[in-house]
């Protein structure tokens, strides 16, 4: 009994010792819309459209919009729109994504250049290693702002950024005995 107790008390602490710690994290805006933009958070991955076995249509196009918190002013806003053809002759997927994000005074715009390379080990199963290569603007606005703490001056200044981005990712597709298609998939989506 006295050892579930101090194990819970460390457990606790560390916890509270943790919340301590300066944590800094990076913003995907793609979470609700995973199964049409999959290959802007894994750049390896055939689009769902190719999944049929053999590639076929061997271009696929798609559009997304998502506006979060609707009639409210400043609500998160997506649009992202992506655009593949794979080449079979080349064993290759060439693609582009563009992104625009807005949510309240923060505004990210995105362009970016995809390509994959497909092995084969069988006509059934396939290993693609991908990479994306883009450009994106962050943007801050203060002007419309309401600051919680009025010494703020980190909030008072807008930023204005542009930087390059890269991802990278792996992605295995294998074709079961009753036509479903097993697939797995693993990226880095920003560098």
């Amino acid at each position: 009994m006295m050892k579930r107790i101090f194990t819970k008390l460390v457990f606790v602490w560390v916890l509270m010792w943790m919340g301590d710690l300066v944590l800094v994290a990076q913003e995907l805006p793609l979470a609700t819309q995973y199964r049409e933009l999959q290959s802007y958070i894994n750049p390896a991955m055939v689009d769902v459209d190719g999944l049929s076995g053999k590639h076929q249509p061997n271009q696929t196009a798609g559009v997304s919009y998502l506006n979060q918190w609707s009639g409210l002013n400043g609500g998160p806003a997506t649009v992202a729109a992506r655009y593949a053809v794979v080449s079979e002759e080349l064993n290759s997927v060439f693609g582009t994504n563009v992104l625009y994000d807005k949510s309240g005074r923060f505004n990210r715009l995105g362009a970016y250049l995809r390509y994959a390379y497909q092995l084969s080990f069988s006509e059934s199963s396939m290993l693609t290693v991908g990479t994306r290569f883009g450009i994106f603007q962050n943007e801050y606005d203060p002007s419309d702002g309401v600051l919680v703490d009025p010494g703020d001056v980190t909030g008072l200044t807008g930023v204005y950024q542009i930087k390059w981005d890269l991802a990278v990712g792996l992605f295995f597709t294998q074709q079961l005995l009753d036509r479903d298609v097993f697939y797995v998939g693993l990226s880095v989506p920003q560098f």
